[in-house]
């Protein structure tokens, strides 16, 4: 590790986030999500008759259950899900290279680019606090997720580069 150091230079700053907060938050909504599924279950099978009544048939109800479930807690869980994969997507900016990994499009990837390599430094805002930064090269384009430290990645990068041309 202290050889990458010394052959990088000092680090200056990483789009890295532990995303504690909105992960946590989404667990909160799972939970939450569930005890929905589970109420509107629950509604669904003491209102048995009253379906069979209106409907002609217990089908409505098993729908209504299964589409529910599926609403409060299935979409919940795939949300946390990919966004447990997406915090993994970062990179790194040191005096003399850039490091990362990327997750999108095409898969998990890890990278490591000296500035000479980059070719060009595109973002696209997603939300308020999450962006993509396009990192262009001769040979390859590397599209990392940004949770803080953006505008400061981007900066740098765009200077870096335009430095060494």
């Amino acid at each position: 590790m202290e050889s990458i150091k010394r052959e990088y230079g000092r680090e200056i700053l990483s789009t890295k986030s532990s995303g504690k907060g909105i992960i946590a938050f989404q667990v909160i909504c799972v939970v939450v999500g569930l005890i929905f599924a589970i109420a509107i279950s629950s509604v669904c099978s003491l209102a048995h008759s009253q379906y069979d009544y209106l409907f002609g048939s217990s089908t409505a109800d098993s729908f209504v259950c299964i589409f529910a479930f599926a609403l409060f807690f299935v979409l919940p869980i795939f949300y946390l899900v990919i966004n447990i994969f997406a915090m993994k997507s970062h990179c790194v900016l040191y005096e003399n290279a850039v490091t990362g990994t990327t997750l999108l499009a095409n898969g998990m990837k890890s990278f490591i680019l000296s500035y000479d390599d980059i070719v060009g430094v595109t973002e696209t805002k997603m939300t308020k606090s999450k962006r993509r930064i396009c990192i262009q090269t001769k040979y390859d384009k590397y599209e990392v997720l940004a949770f803080k430290n953006a505008d400061e990645a981007i900066k740098t990068l765009r200077d870096k580069t335009e430095n060494n041309r």
